[in-house]
């Protein structure tokens, strides 16, 4: 090759290189609040299964600080690195003995538990990153439990935004309910805890204050014991100012099965105006029933607009409108959510007819209202109790655009996974989409669903979503084709590789990842 020829390749080959985006590493910190090997009420013992994703396309290192609860009289604290490859998924099925097995010395015996703060770096992006936990006991003919995300810590709310609610709690023969803290600064915190009654709006103050250092977690077991409340809420938030960020989360647990429901904190939103809100799914059939919680934390009536669409019994009438007031600083349990639509005025076919799924729009702007829904199903054979799984409803800016991701998904011996879709319909229109299935195993591509158009408010579920792909680990990434509509994405993680294999059949809910 002469030197000009010579001359000319490597010019081209400088502008090839400086036209080659470069990739910045980037690091994310996410919080799972609770990782346990322990025991509980009725006999439970609890044990945490941790999940940790990397969609991006750069390996990343993954450090894991495990900071053991005082409250629980835990010890062994440290940390564990490990790594985790580019669109690879691992799923750690006993935290606490795998970081024990890792060097850190927790001891192997009475109860162990505490925060995980996982540290991604390296990674190709800042939403790259993923971390899941599901905390569960055996329970009946399998197991039962509850998910939740590790809490990105950009998307904590400044300690003096207002104070985090909790809601849903429960005091009855069937439930209980505790009230947990963490403590997501690097320095110690102070919290003040206010229980209000749903059902009068009387309150009571949890004296002394909770003081927690960095990294420490504490439980209120069957908070509404300590007042005395039947239904009611939590308000948490510091009582003086300079304190870092928190995390406030609820557990109801069916006193029977033990089975746990995850109630992530809300914040009120000060920006004026209070946008509607969608409930993924109600549900009525044969085994699943729906409760609806509405709660009013204002001090005066809240009239609150119910909108419901069916999207699975075609012959079930097309749903409709109600209007109900909640009355002030009230907190309305409605059991068997869709016959109370129905007995309130909206079409839908006989209880029993059909089994009926669909969404429920929730307008009360412009007083803020919240609104979750557990669905759940009777032990049946292993005896009385529940099993079921709480989620929240979500703001138009909790929806996703052109696509979104759910990681986390397992179908082997001992689960399955099922991923819903929700047409938020706030423009109005039809929605195609795209399920792409990876396999966290081997970080590929193991193939794709398509979903026929859904309607503005419709909803629909795939059922056993990695079995058609032979995947037993893995997460879905859910692509907008056409419509111009947001939507919602979700995983249900349930007991059984089957509904009739032998498991307790209950579901852990699993959001799809905000970043």
């Amino acid at each position: 090759m002469c030197r000009i020829s010579r001359l000319f390749a490597l010019t081209v080959l400088l502008a090839a290189v400086a036209a080659t985006p470069r990739i910045v590493a980037q690091t994310v910190v996410k919080l799972v609040p609770i990782v346990l090997q322990a025991a509980g009420s009725g006999g439970s013992e609890y044990s945490t299964e941790l999940t940790l994703a990397n969609r991006g396309t750069t390996t990343a290192s993954v450090e894991l600080d495990y900071t053991p609860a005082t409250s629980l009289g835990a010890s062994g604290g440290g940390s564990v690195s490990l790594s985790l490859a580019a669109r690879h998924q691992v799923v750690i099925p006993d935290t606490v003995a795998w970081l024990r097995d890792h060097g850190l010395p927790i001891p192997s015996s009475g109860n162990q538990g505490g925060t995980l703060r996982t540290t991604f770096s390296g990674l190709s992006s800042d939403d790259a990153a993923w971390a899941g936990a599901r905390t569960i006991t055996p329970s009946g003919t399998g197991f039962a439990g509850l998910g939740y995300p590790g809490m990105d810590l950009r998307d904590l709310p400044p300690p003096f935004s207002g104070p985090q609610l909790v809601y849903g709690l429960r005091r009855t023969s069937s439930d209980r309910s505790n009230l947990a803290l963490v403590n997501a600064s690097a320095s110690p915190i102070t919290l003040h805890v206010t229980l209000v009654s749903g059902t009068g709006g009387h309150t009571f103050e949890i004296s002394p204050d909770t003081a927690l250092d960095p990294g420490q977690w504490v439980q209120f077991n069957r908070v509404l014991d300590l007042a005395g409340f039947e239904n009611g809420w939590a308000l948490v938030g510091p009582p003086d100012e300079g304190q870092g960020p928190f995390i406030a989360y609820g557990v109801i647990n069916d006193n029977t099965t033990n089975d746990g429901s995850f109630v992530p904190f809300e914040t009120i939103n000060s920006g004026g105006g209070w946008p509607a809100r969608l409930v993924p799914v109600l549900v009525e059939s044969s085994v699943y029933q729906s409760e609806l919680v509405l709660m009013n934390p204002t001090s005066g009536p809240a009239p609150v607009t119910l909108t419901y669409l069916e999207s699975n019994s075609p012959g079930g009438g097309p749903g409709g409108r109600v209007t109900v007031t909640l009355p002030p600083t009230s907190q309305e349990i409605i059991p068997n959510a869709i016959d109370f639509l129905r007995r309130s005025g909206i079409s839908l076919g006989p209880k029993g007819a059909a089994t009926y799924a669909g969404s429920l729009r929730i307008e009360s702007s412009p007083v803020p209202t919240f609104a979750e829904v557990r669905t759940a199903a009777p032990a049946g054979g292993a005896g009385p109790g529940e099993y079921g799984l709480s989620y929240p409803s979500l703001f138009p800016g909790h929806a996703a655009t052109a696509d979104s991701w759910v990681f986390g998904l397992q179908q082997n011996d001992r689960n399955r996974s099922n991923l819903a879709v929700v047409n938020f319909g706030d423009v109005g229109g039809a929605l195609s989409l795209r399920i792409d299935v990876y396999d966290g195993g081997t970080g590929q591509l193991a193939g794709s669903t398509l979903v026929p158009p859904i309607l503005a408010g419709a909803w629909k579920q795939i059922d056993a979503v990695l079995q058609p792909f032979g995947v037993a680990n893995g997460y879905a990434h859910v692509v907008r084709l056409s419509g111009s509509d947001r939507f919602l994405a979700y995983g249900v993680i349930n007991d059984g590789a089957t509904p009739t294999s032998g498991g307790t059949n209950d579901g852990s809910y699993v959001a799809m990842a905000n970043h």
